[in-house]
């Protein structure tokens, strides 16, 4: 078993969401320590927060498969010159940014001082539905949306 935690997981991918081009508005990824979604954003947010770590057994000798799990919220203003589709578009295109994404994460052996590299894998995003809130949608202009991203290793 490695020490890798679904809220690294969620650092990395904060780190990937900010290092993205050609997107269709700025906004901030982070990975919050406390979890909080306003009602109303007035800058766009890429929020990664853990989610889930699992393991199950697998056909393949003394190995399980391991999984982490992020969930993305996406939240901000919509306006005249950026709307609800092209929101759904960022979303879409971040999601899209995950694919076939591995990441490498250092950590020390607990049976030794030697560092180990475990590598998870992109898995699968997963739309959460009925997330938009119609309200805020309508009456306050905000966007919101949420996805969450797996990702698996064999260890």
């Amino acid at each position: 078993m490695n020490e890798v935690s679904a809220d690294d997981l969620a650092d990395y991918l904060v780190q990937l969401f900010n290092g993205l081009d050609g997107l269709p508005v700025k906004f901030k990824a982070e990975n919050p320590e406390v979890v909080e979604i306003a009602a109303e954003q007035g800058d766009w947010v890429v929020k990664c927060i853990a989610f889930a770590e699992s393991e199950d057994a697998e056909d393949r000798g003394d190995m399980c498969r391991e999984e982490l799990q992020v969930d993305v919220y996406v939240h901000g203003p919509l306006s005249e010159t950026f709307k609800k589709k092209q929101a759904v578009r960022l979303v879409r295109k971040l999601r899209r940014a995950l694919r076939l994404t591995e990441f490498e994460f250092k950590h020390e052996e607990p049976e030794g001082d030697e560092d180990a590299t475990t590598t998870f894998r992109w898995d699968r995003n997963e739309t959460v539905n009925g997330l938009f809130d119609l309200d805020a949608l309508t009456t306050k202009n905000q966007f919101l949306s949420m996805f969450r991203a797996t990702y698996f290793n064999f260890g």
